[in-house]
């Protein structure tokens, strides 16, 4: 799942994220803005950004019966809207609970830090 939001991210394609994050979904974004479910998107819409890669690593995933946390690092290269060149990294914590057979996100943080 995690892998899935990462492409959609890059592929801008709020769509798919809408399809695994719940309605009731609160986050925290690496600029520390609180966010809700249509927030999220609403971002996913607007980036700019053209990500020639991006790769999850370091992930560490904790089931806990219908709730499952997952703590890892994003690796991000490409270029802004200026054509800048940007490769940013963050850690990031997502929580995610089965609900009526799927696995939709509920919550989740991120922050972006240095290399």
């Amino acid at each position: 799942m995690e892998n899935r939001w990462l492409a959609a991210l890059q592929a801008h394609d709020a769509a798919a994220v809408n399809n695994f994050v719940a309605d009731n979904y609160i986050g925290v974004t690496a600029t520390g803005r609180f966010v809700n479910k249509a927030a999220l998107l609403a971002n996913i819409k607007k980036d700019k950004n053209v990500y020639e890669s991006a790769a999850n690593t370091r992930t560490d995933v904790r089931v806990h019966g219908d709730t499952a946390v997952i703590v890892g690092t994003t690796r991000q290269v490409g270029k802004d809207e200026a054509g800048k060149a940007f490769t940013y990294y963050y850690r990031w914590t997502d929580t995610w609970a089965l609900r009526n057979g799927q696995w939709l996100c509920v919550a989740s943080q991120s922050i972006q830090v240095p290399k």
